[in-house]
Order: structure tokens, then sequence, then C-alpha cells
């Protein structure tokens, strides 16, 4: 019999929440989206972000390589 996976969903954050997570200004995050500099994911009018994704980002856009720590 074939085995089922279960799947999760990463939950999807608020501008307001990713801009509490990175510890900036809500207007700043939004003004990166405007710019492309952030992912992020549109749905209709709403700007959406998932915390995996804004991590990855900020450790490559924000992180000095000779501190980067190796990942297991």
């Amino acid at each position: 019999m074939a085995e089922v996976k279960e799947r999760t969903f990463e939950k999807v954050l608020s501008a307001q929440e990713a801009s509490d997570l990175l510890g900036i200004h809500p207007v700043t995050l939004l003004r990166w989206v405007r710019e492309g500099r952030v992912p992020h994911r549109r749905l209709g009018r709403k700007v959406t972000f998932r915390a995996s994704e804004l991590d990855s980002w900020y450790r490559t856009q924000y992180t000095c390589p000779a501190v980067r720590v190796a990942q297991p």
C-alpha cells in the first residue's frame, strides 16, 4: 500500500508580522517589496511573506561571510 505523506503548510505572514520579525518599520518593508528587494507573494492586492524565505533572504543579505555558521 502506498504511504501517504502528511502535508504541512507554513503560515503566511502579513506585512506587520513580517516587519516585526525583521525588526523594521512596515513602511520600509513595503517599500522594499515595491523595489523587489525582499521575497514576497501577492494574493490579490494583499502582500504576504513566508518566514522561511525571509530568514534565508536575511541570512544572505545581512550576514558577514566571515561569521556565517555552516548548516548541518
